[in-house]
């Protein structure tokens, strides 16, 4: 049975061109061989071999897109369905962890580096008891996860039960905080590796970490497979910041920049991860956010071309924008 990874790119032009990069960084560093689908509000240019779904006005109007598209999937046929959202980079192998949810037959994702569950980005679907109860357990990001394709679908059910019923709950976030719920309740059952995921912009813009604290970042810098780009919806600068991490990364690696353009697949032996990371973002963040809007500007310039991120045209769209 094959893998899936699904992505959702909707609104703004600055997500249309962030999915072609996760999309490239899937593939070559993540190693990803599977079916890709991106669900999206209008038809736009993705990688080759990329199906192109589109979400109907109702869909859109739904509180968590990623549970109205994972709806439209075929779950069933494969063996894991791999969800990222379009602001994410990939730079190392995601077959561990897809093997590892096999395996297992549980969710896996990933906590935000650092915080806690009893915070308010993740607790606004609990009892003032679970808080108190859950306060020190990490909080999960709900921006990444994998699933058994034959359990993902009762998941997603039950997520979205526990979305609908949160809504007007007080407090922050809409799809993350039922997830944590569900999660520490033991009514999904999930593995929460901690140290997956680095957010430069939310990293680099904090005081300064001391102690442990420091210890857990600075690994995370290096090491961590998953780079989030979040707040690219406020923060327009993310996408130059995304566009050169994953253009630092590509210069590492042996075809260089016309491999990455091109997203072609890595060969047998060749070094990718975090050895091909450098082990000086501060320095390159700031650079980049120096270049990020001139990015910006010219990224939003190639998607009114027609041409975003250089890809190589839409291979099928499937789905109606009605």
């Amino acid at each position: 049975m094959a893998d899936l990874a699904y992505f959702v790119a909707t609104g703004r032009r600055e997500f249309r061109v962030a999915v072609n990069l996760a999309i490239r960084s899937l593939r070559r560093f993540g190693r990803f061989r599977g079916e890709i689908v991106v669900f999206a509000d209008r038809p736009f240019p993705l990688p080759r071999g990329v199906r192109l779904e589109l979400l109907t006005a109702e869909e859109q109007r739904r509180p968590s897109l990623k549970m109205a598209a994972g709806r439209r999937l075929d779950l069933e046929r494969h063996r894991t369905v791999l969800y990222a959202d379009c602001d994410l980079l990939f730079r190392s192998s995601m077959e561990p962890f897809l093997e590892r949810c096999a395996a297992t037959g549980k969710l896996i994702c990933t906590d935000d580096m650092g915080l806690k569950a009893g915070e308010e980005w993740f607790c606004k679907s609990l009892s003032a008891e679970e808080r108190a109860r859950f306060a020190g357990a990490p909080g999960i990001n709900s921006g990444f996860f994998c699933a058994p394709g034959g359990r993902l679908r009762e998941i997603l059910a039950r997520w979205e039960a526990e979305t609908l019923r949160s809504l007007d709950l007080p407090g922050y976030g809409i799809d993350q905080p039922p997830l944590n719920a569900l999660v520490l309740r033991e009514e999904i059952e999930a593995e929460v590796p901690t140290g997956l995921m680095w957010f430069p912009f939310n990293h680099d813009n904090s005081p300064e970490r001391t102690g442990g604290e420091r210890e857990v970042y600075l690994r995370a810098r290096r090491t961590a497979p998953l780079v989030h780009f979040t707040g690219l919806t406020l923060f327009p600068e993310q996408l130059g910041r995304m566009l050169v991490r994953y253009l630092v990364t590509s210069l590492r690696h042996p075809f260089g920049m016309q491999a990455a353009v091109r997203g072609a697949p890595p060969v047998a032996g060749e070094r990718v991860g975090d050895e091909q990371v450098s082990d000086d973002f501060p320095a390159e963040a700031a650079a980049a956010e120096a270049r990020g809007r001139a990015a910006h500007r010219r990224a939003v310039a190639l998607d009114e071309a027609g041409d975003a991120g250089a890809p190589d045209g839409i291979t099928q769209v499937s789905g109606s924008g009605q």
